[in-house]
């Protein structure tokens, strides 16, 4: 290798003010490499443009630390991770959702404001609400937005349960999808013991924009349940809000309260 020519930098350490210009700093940059022979190196020799960084290392007061040559290697590595898997930040956007140290969630269907957890939650109420008199009233009320269920065999889950009051008045609940009844429960036997308590779980299939396959099943206490399983085939417009709710119909207050509500979505 010839020997570089000798060039003397244009000044010993940076100048705050002239560093300002970003014409004197290239210069001033430039004549470092050129000197400790950066220009020189190449991909298999790297000792000119080790000395180039070390130089400016030291003008500017930073330790040697790695050389150019780890640093190097560190990046071929990294690299080879993909372009999550060395993130070190809380709330790092990502496609269709957000990751941080204790969270991540991503896009449920083609719904942008439905963000769910990894796990799949996509709603979680447990205000416990209770019926009024006697007749039908609503229970949990959870909104769906639209386009939770975009894609063909997307699907939820929902999990519905409460308590039945120990009296002999008639009871029956609902679970709902919009307008459909997707789970009707036989009349809740009038000596069931005190505080029963009752679950309805169901999955709720997209078949087509307007076309939903429901499977529901209810459990209470250890009293069989006359209609424990129940099949629905739903024509619900997916691209729409759907309200999801419980109704309950008894005589006095509270003799039907239904306790929590989750919906889970699963892809496709």
């Amino acid at each position: 290798m010839t020997t570089p020519p000798v060039y003397q930098p244009i000044i010993d350490a940076p100048d705050p003010q002239k560093m300002r210009s970003k014409a004197w700093l290239y210069k001033f940059l430039h004549d470092i490499w050129a000197r400790t022979g950066g220009q020189q190196s190449s991909v298999a020799d790297l000792k000119g443009l080790q000395a180039s960084v070390d130089e400016i290392n030291t003008l500017v007061g930073i330790d040697k630390g790695e050389t150019v040559q780890q640093q190097l290697d560190k990046k071929v590595n990294i690299a080879d991770l993909g372009t999550m898997a060395y993130q070190n930040a809380n709330n790092v956007a990502i496609t269709g959702g957000s990751i941080s140290k204790t969270n991540i969630t991503i896009q449920a269907g083609a719904c942008p404001t439905c963000d769910i957890k990894l796990n799949g939650t996509l709603h979680v109420d447990m205000t416990a609400v209770g019926n009024v008199g006697a007749g039908e009233d609503t229970l949990i009320t959870y909104s769906m937005p639209a386009d939770v269920l975009d894609q063909n065999l997307q699907f939820i889950e929902i999990i519905a349960f409460g308590t039945a009051a120990a009296n002999t008045n008639n009871k029956q609940i609902k679970l709902k999808l919009g307008t459909t009844e997707i789970f009707v429960s036989a009349s809740i036997p009038t000596t069931a013991p005190d505080g029963a308590g009752w679950e309805i779980t169901s999955k709720i299939i997209r078949i087509g924009a307007s076309s939903q396959k429901c499977i529901s099943k209810m459990i209470l206490n250890t009293k069989f349940c006359d209609a424990c399983a129940q099949y629905v085939a739903a024509t619900e417009n997916t691209s729409t809000a759907l309200d999801i709710f419980c109704t309950g119909t008894a005589t006095a207050d509270n003799d039907i309260v239904q306790e929590g509500l989750i919906v889970k979505w699963y892809s496709n």
